[in-house]
C-alpha cells in the first residue's frame, strides 16, 4: 500500500492511541479490560465477538486530498453496491468532496459521518473475526481496479452442460462425448456428476447472469412486439374512421340532392309526396351500396 500511494511509514496508522479509548484500533481484550466491554461498539456484533483477542482491526491511511476524493469514492461505490472484495469491511470514512466527512456502515447499511480529521485520513475498520483475512481484494478497490471476473472451473462447466443440455451421462457415456474422465470424476467427488444433483452444486452467479440476461432479451422483444401492434391497431383505426367520416359526408351530399330535385318538382303538376315515396326504396339501395363501397376501401 505504501508503494502504491507513494507513502511513508507514518502514514498508515493501525494500533491506536492515548486518543483512542474504543473502536477496532484497540483489541477486544484491550476494550474489555480499559474499555467498555461489550458495551463498545465494535464487540456487539456476532462478526466481532471471535477471532483472536488481540487483534486490531482498524487501518488510517493519510493521503493528499486528491487521493483522498479519490480512495474516498471508490470505497464509497464499493461498499453501497456490495462489493465482494469489501466484505471483511465493517465501516470507513473519508471525504468525496474534500470539504465534507462521509462514509458508510456495512452493519446498518448507511451513510454515516465522523470527525474534521477524517478529510485527511482515510479509516477503514474491519469485522474482528476477519482481521486477518487476506485484504488484497480491498487493497484492489483503494486502487481503483476493477473486480475480476471469476472463470469458472472444468466441473462447474461440466455441471452447466448437464443442466442446459437435460444430459445424465455415465462416466463412459462422458468420455466418448469427448470431456476428460477425471471432470467427471471430480463433479462425482463433490457431490453433483448428475443431471439431477447438478442444479444444487452449480455455480449460482454464471446461471442467475444468463438467466438476467436471456429474461432482459425476452422482454425487450414483447415490449418491441407490443408497441409495434399498438401502432398498427392505431393506424387501422384512424383509417377506419377516416373512411366512416368520408361515407357519410357523401350521404350527406346525395340527401341534399334528392331534396333540391323534390322542390324543382314540387313546382310542377307531378305530386311530390307520390314522387318521394316511389324513390325512397332506390335512394336507400344507393345510398347503402355507395358506404359499403367506401368503408370497404
Amino acid at each position: 500500500m505504501r508503494k502504491a500511494f507513494g507513502l511513508t511509514a507514518v502514514a498508515i496508522g493501525i494500533k491506536g492511541d492515548e486518543s483512542h479509548t474504543f473502536g477496532y484500533h484497540r483489541s477486544r481484550n484491550w476494550i474489555n479490560s480499559n474499555g467498555d466491554g461489550s458495551a463498545d461498539y465494535s464487540n456487539k456484533l456476532a462478526l466481532d465477538r471471535s477471532g483472536n483477542v488481540n487483534w486490531l482491526a482498524a487501518l488510517d491511511i493519510s493521503l493528499s486530498p486528491e487521493q483522498m476524493i479519490a480512495v474516498s469514492s471508490r470505497l464509497l461505490d464499493g461498499m453501497r453496491d456490495g462489493d465482494p472484495r469489501l466484505a471483511a469491511v465493517r465501516e470507513f470514512y473519508g471525504t468525496v468532496d474534500g470539504e465534507n466527512v462521509t462514509g458508510w456502515d456495512s452493519a446498518t447499511g448507511r451513510a454515516v459521518s465522523s470527525d474534521d480529521s477524517h478529510l485527511w485520513h482515510v479509516h477503514i475498520s474491519f469485522y474482528r473475526s476477519r482481521a486477518a483475512d487476506d485484504h488484497s481484494g480491498v487493497l484492489a478497490v483503494l486502487l481503483g481496479q476493477e473486480e475480476e471476473e471469476e472463470d469458472m472451473d472444468p466441473v462447474q462447466d461440466f455441471r452447466l452442460k448437464l443442466l442446459f443440455d437435460n444430459w445424465a451421462p455415465s462416466r463412459a457415456d462422458w468420455v466418448r462425448a469427448g470431456g476428460e474422465g477425471s471432470v467427471y470424476d471430480q463433479a462425482a467427488q463433490r457431490g453433483g456428476a448428475t443431471n439431477m444433483n447438478a442444479l444444487a452444486h452449480v455455480d449460482t452467479k454464471s446461471r442467475i447472469d444468463e438467466l438476467k440476461a436471456t429474461t432482459a432479451s425476452s422482454v425487450a422483444s414483447l415490449r418491441a412486439e407490443t408497441q409495434n401492434g399498438l401502432n398498427a391497431l392505431r393506424t387501422d383505426t384512424q383509417n377506419g374512421l377516416a373512411a366512416t367520416r368520408t361515407g357519410l359526408a357523401d350521404l350527406k351530399t346525395v340527401v341534399e340532392a334528392v331534396q333540391q330535385r323534390l322542390e324543382r318538382l314540387s313546382t310542377g303538376n307531378i305530386d311530390p309526396q307520390a314522387l318521394a315515396k316511389a324513390l325512397q326504396p332506390l335512394i336507400a339501395e344507393a345510398v347503402a351500396t355507395e358506404l359499403a363501397k367506401r368503408l370497404a376501401s
